[in-house]
Order: structure tokens, then C-alpha cells, then sequence
């Protein structure tokens, strides 16, 4: 997942502190990272988050209609992140799609 200079809560702050009305920010990684570690995968998948959650001004770190973050800090994805990125690759995960109905359906747990 791509990497910012900071958590990103602190960086929607001062984007938000700044004016901006979109959700994404430069990396502080260099973005052709995964195209130099990729023929270390030596056959198996090799899932680039980048390809969909980057493009040339930066990164969501957002979803821009719901407003979660993407990531719980500076790199990590949380959950909405983690699925977003996810469902991406496997149409299946996606809301609507096969997983996310069974999981909308699983008994969730209390205690």
C-alpha cells in the first residue's frame, strides 16, 4: 500500500485546514517501488494496490463518498481500506458482490 509523510488523519486536518476538496495526497515512497520488487515474485501473484488507489497527483486516502479513511495511519490499511483495495482486484468482495452479501449476512458478535 502506498506510503505518506504522515498519518492521515493529521494530513485530511491540514487539507481540510487548507481548502482542499479531494481526498488524495502525494507518497513518500517511490511509486515504481512495486515494479522493481515484482519480478521477485517468481510466479505467484503479485497484487500492486497502487493500480487502483493511485494516479499521477497522489493517493486516496479517503473513500470519497463515505469519508473513511483508507488507512489507520501513515501506510497501514484499516478495514475500509483493506476491502476497497480487496475488491479491486476481486469484483466478488466489492459491496453488492458475492462475499460482501455473505458477510453482510454472517451474525455479527457481542459481548
Amino acid at each position: 500500500s502506498p506510503e505518506f509523510i504522515a498519518d492521515v488523519q493529521k494530513i485530511a486536518f491540514f487539507a481540510k485546514h487548507e481548502g482542499a476538496v479531494n481526498t488524495s495526497w502525494p507518497m513518500a515512497m517511490d511509486p515504481d517501488i512495486n515494479k522493481q520488487v515484482q519480478p521477485f515474485a517468481k510466479g505467484a501473484t503479485f497484487i500492486d494496490p497502487l493500480t487502483y488507489l493511485c494516479d499521477a497527483a497522489g493517493c486516496s486516502y479517503a473513500d470519497a463518498t463515505s469519508k473513511q479513511f483508507l488507512y489507520f495511519d501513515y501506510g497501514h490499511f484499516s478495514s475500509a481500506g483493506a476491502t476497497l483495495a480487496i475488491s479491486k482486484y476481486w469484483p466478488s468482495f466489492a459491496a453488492g458482490g458475492e462475499v460482501a452479501k455473505v458477510r453482510e449476512q454472517a451474525p455479527t458478535v457481542t459481548r
